[in-house]
């Protein structure tokens, strides 16, 4: 399921901006319009989220900024914000057993989580029935999706259309979840530290303009991501994977408190935990609960050592990294501009 997420080579992320800018616009309006109001960011943010996906993956506005509501219709066919949660919660808790999640939806022992992912297979196949391969060149992240399979020779390496209608899940929850929530956490911790607040405005202001490729040379912007994503990353469990027939041998890693290898037999199901490596004391310092984004500073992030794994690493690391990296750049930027009309609230909402 992994490989829809990246659909569309390299040059994707240059290839969807201007969608991704067209949302921020939008997000920037419904902020304006309700300024000097209390709003809920962390929901502003999720209809950011969820319609820049929409763009990106379909060519479809979503609309859910536009509506300032949390629904959408695709075909018939309606899903929530609150719907995509409940779907991550029961993914983050039941992905080493896929089966007994395939149980519950068929079941339908969980409603809302059947609900989403019906939507989410309309939503493919209505992309399927407007996009023809052969006569239109691939212009989202599905439609890239479809030409590959339709370029297979040999039907029998195709993927299926259950296969295919998957992804589409995939797409919404690794897509729009995971960067809606990493946009709340930094808006969070720059509204707290009025100090690297300011010196992350300076840098962006020093900049020509708010392009892809001129958020990119911002060094201190990816320390604030990545250190945001270091306290809070997407997924705290760490992802799983499951060992090589015969087994691997970890080892021994003295600075690590290991003092003899450990080997774990073949066919295990073994996962590092993001949010424990992330805020190890050995790795990161005393200070490793702090938001610091001073401390990438010089750091090797493709460094096989640096216990940094937000999009997890090797042959299985996240194929839409770039693209996540950039969305939540083009948001920071214009967001972070009228920065100081932000407070945190004294009351708690819902």
């Amino acid at each position: 399921m992994e490989r829809g997420l990246g659909a569309g080579g390299g040059h994707a992320v240059t290839d969807y901006e201007p969608r991704v800018q067209d949302t921020v616009n939008s997000l920037l309006r419904a902020l304006d319009e309700r300024a000097g109001t209390s709003v809920d960011i962390s929901e502003w943010v999720g209809f950011f989220a969820f319609d820049t996906m929409g763009r990106v993956a379909y060519s479809q506005d979503f609309g859910m900024l536009d509506r300032g509501e949390g629904t959408v219709e695709v075909d018939g066919r309606s899903t929530s914000i609150s719907a995509l949660h409940e779907t991550t919660k029961v993914f983050g808790i039941l992905g080493p057993v896929p089966w007994l999640i395939k149980m519950i939806i068929q079941t339908n022992l969980a409603g809302e989580l059947a609900a989403f992912q019906q939507w989410c297979h309309s939503t493919m196949k209505y992309k399927q029935e407007t996009f023809n391969p052969a006569a239109s060149s691939p212009t989202d992240m599905s439609s890239h999706l479809l030409a590959f399979h339709h370029s297979a020779q040999d039907p029998t390496k195709r993927q299926t259309q259950r296969a295919i209608q998957n992804e589409s899940i995939l797409f919404i929850i690794a897509g729009s979840d995971t960067t809606a929530s990493a946009i709340t956490n930094a808006i969070f911790y720059l509204t707290r530290d009025r100090t690297r607040y300011l010196k992350l405005r300076a840098v962006l202001d020093a900049l020509p303009d708010s392009t892809a490729r001129s958020l990119a040379s911002v060094r201190y912007l990816d320390h604030v991501i990545n250190e945001t994503l270091r306290l809070k990353p997407p997924a705290c469990e760490g992802l799983t994977r499951e060992t090589p027939e015969g087994g691997i041998t970890i080892p021994a890693s003295p600075a690590s408190g290991t003092t003899g290898d450990v080997f774990i037999p073949g066919s295990t199901v073994v996962s590092v935990p993001t949010w424990s490596l992330h805020r190890d004391v050995r790795f990161w310092g005393a200070d490793a609960d702090a938001f610091r984004p001073e401390r990438f500073e010089g750091v090797d992030l493709n460094a096989e050592i640096t216990p940094f794994i937000p999009f997890t690493r090797g042959a299985h690391t996240c194929p839409g990294k770039a693209l996540g990296v950039c969305v939540q750049a083009k948001a920071h930027s214009p967001v972070s501009d009228n920065h100081s009309a932000f407070r945190l609230s004294t009351q708690r909402q819902g």
